[in-house]
């Protein structure tokens, strides 16, 4: 979404060279996060097109106040490693291959090699979930 013409519509309107963050899609308008310096600028884009091409013009911008990132939250080992345990305990009982992803709150078994046309389709499917050290999906 975000290219060229963007870049210069933003650094054009705020006088600046831009760097897009963001850019996302609502409704007819493009609201783009961009960065110019220590100054960070919220803007909204209109697509327009003539006979050179598509262009883009900035119906307004502002600067705006960047919040720090939200800290992230701690893994609790105790509970990915219970997680991983019942896991492990699940795919011994099984007779196919099986992989194993986990984001320390939640522990998902991914079969790799069963019901291959589901398997082409979306890549993957999940057999089991765990949280706390205990199956909640089947």
């Amino acid at each position: 979404m975000m290219n060229d013409k963007m870049v210069m519509a933003i650094a054009k309107a705020v006088g600046k060279e831009v760097e897009i963050k963001t850019a996302e899609q609502d409704g007819k308008n493009i609201i783009v996060t961009a960065v110019a310096g220590d100054e960070t600028y919220k803007a909204v884009l209109s697509e327009r097109k003539n006979q050179y091409g598509t262009y883009y013009r900035v119906m307004s911008s502002e600067v705006v106040e960047v919040a720090d990132e939200e800290p992230k939250e701690d893994v609790d080992e105790v509970e990915a490693m219970a997680n991983l345990e019942a896991a492990k305990k699940f795919s011994e009982q099984k007779n196919a291959p099986v992989y194993v992803m986990s984001n320390g709150k939640r522990t998902a078994v991914i079969k790799t090699d069963s019901n291959k046309a589901r398997h082409e389709k979306y890549g993957y499917w999940v057999a089991a979930i765990f949280e706390n050290g205990v199956q909640v999906s089947a």
